[in-house]
């Protein structure tokens, strides 16, 4: 019996009902060979009687389908297991949706099919797992995906496992591709694809040798609580990334942004406390990089605080104002339509107790914006956001090129970087530099706080 955890002395209605602590379900990790675990499959199987799914006729037949169920089986109970090793009370989040179980998916690497949800569903009945469907967040007005968590039943069961079993864990493709234009790539898109997936390759080989770590992790898992007090858990054993790029009609490549990492989950003020191979770090951040790219496409160099635009027609404060003012020229570079745009920015802010007083106008907003930034118009409702991630992206690469180049550590965060606090100068200089040549302009560059 692992003892991380106390043996629960509870009933299942004195229990958390925060169905915010919880961790991602993960198709792509397994338990690898533990007698126990298997064992506990088998009983399930058949408690459950998920026999009863299987509609093959033929012995042959018959075998692969038991397989593929227990395999489901024993993925659910794994990441029950994970869960229930960071708390008693934390719940999965798992997507039913049907992309979400493609056969051929990298991240899917065992198999697991839409059956998942049958299985959720007769455990679910027989009283071993506690389900809360996909549901609308009434305080933050966005849509959750289904939760589930073991009950007391469950959990006592997952208690009797050995607290050392090791996972296997399939690491991500080093370049995603998503749409279905794969096959209509040009020449040059498919060199971009081969440098970028042989520059992640031996960035995700090079990171495995490196220690990764945070200080207020227990046994690989991160807990912490986030601005609205709701309690939120991190792996931060998973450090490799991946570049997702769009392959659009016609062939046409876009996005290409490095994601993945554990670093990439962690908030801000949490991950001043990375350290890397034991050593302190630091993060820097460019400022208002998006805004700077359109600019520097139009050679024009910017000034001062992009952002800090004036609103004539409300007293918003300054820092209200700016928040706006972002979120506006975001939505405008990444939709097409004038419509979406409004909606989006109205919407961002419709519970915001500081509009109580004074409606948000978009087309206030957007003529404020172009009468400060005439270059904008061009690239307004043009859905080009991600064309534009693009250059970010590539910049991105470039600068982890340059990093393992000099055999050092650097962390991704998209328009930000961590590296080890004596790297700074150095990671300072690159961003600078690679920014420089690729657009002739300069940006600032800032100290995540």
């Amino acid at each position: 019996m692992f003892d991380s955890i106390n043996f629960p002395m509870l009933f299942e209605h004195e229990r958390s009902t925060n169905k915010e602590f919880f961790l991602a379900y993960e198709k792509s990790s397994m338990a690898s060979k533990c007698d126990a675990l298997d064992r506990l499959v088998d009983q399930y199987f058949d408690e459950c009687q998920l026999s009863d799914l299987i509609k093959a006729k033929t012995p042959k037949k018959i075998i692969t389908a038991t397989n593929r169920i227990k395999r489901i089986l024993r993925s659910l109970l794994w990441n029950c297991y994970r869960a229930a090793r960071a708390h008693d009370d934390c719940f999965l989040r798992i997507s039913l949706a049907d992309k979400s179980y493609r056969k051929s998916a990298p991240d899917n690497p065992y198999g697991i099919t839409l059956e998942i949800g049958k299985v959720i569903s007769a455990l679910v009945v027989d009283g071993y797992l506690e389900r809360h469907v996909g549901f609308l967040d009434h305080q933050t007005k966005k849509a959750k995906q289904t939760r589930i968590r073991p009950t007391l039943s469950l959990l006592y069961d997952l208690k009797t496992l050995p607290d050392d079993i090791s996972e296997i864990y399939v690491e991500p493709e080093p370049v995603s591709i998503r749409r279905g234009y794969v096959s209509t790539l040009d020449d040059a898109s498919q060199q971009h694809l081969e440098g970028a997936k042989k520059t992640i390759s031996a960035y995700n080989e090079f990171i495995r040798s490196h220690d990764i770590t945070h200080p207020c992790a227990r046994d690989g898992v991160l807990t912490y609580q986030d601005r609205n007090g709701e309690l939120r858990l991190v792996n931060i054993t998973r450090k490799s990334v991946q570049a997702i790029y769009h392959a659009e009609g016609g062939g046409i490549l876009t996005y290409g942004r490095i994601h993945g990492g554990m670093c990439q989950a962690i908030p801000a003020r949490y991950r001043k406390f990375i350290l890397i191979d034991d050593e302190p770090t630091v993060e820097l951040d460019y400022s208002s990089q998006i805004l700077h790219i359109v600019a520097g496409l139009e050679g024009i160099q910017l000034t001062g605080d992009p952002y800090a635009i004036p609103l004539t027609f409300t007293d918003y404060d300054a820092e209200f104002t700016r928040e706006i003012v972002k979120h506006a020229i975001v939505v405008m570079l990444n939709t097409s339509k004038l419509r979406a745009m409004n909606g989006a920015v109205t919407g961002k802010f419709r519970y915001d107790p500081r509009a109580e007083n004074c409606p948000i106008r978009p087309k206030l907003i957007r003529e404020a914006i172009f009468a400060h930034h005439p270059f904008l118009e061009k690239y307004a409702m043009k859905g080009i956001g991600k064309k534009l991630f693009m250059y970010d992206a590539e910049i991105a690469r470039k600068i982890i090129q340059t990093f393992l180049d000099a055999n050092k550590v650097v962390l991704p965060i998209h328009d930000g970087f961590i590296v080890k606090a004596s790297d700074k100068d150095l990671l300072y200089q690159t961003m600078k530099s690679i920014w420089y040549e690729r657009f002739h302009t300069t940006i600032p560059v800032k100290v995540e706080k």
